[in-house]
């Protein structure tokens, strides 16, 4: 993740959060 800000990681898990949990557990695995 070079050249990304926290910012622009916050919107994605905020993004992240409101889809299914099977995504999120495969990104945070």
């Amino acid at each position: 993740m070079i050249g990304v800000t926290e910012e622009q990681v916050q919107r994605a898990v905020e993004q992240l959060n409101h889809r299914p949990r099977k995504v999120l557990g495969q990104i945070t695995a």
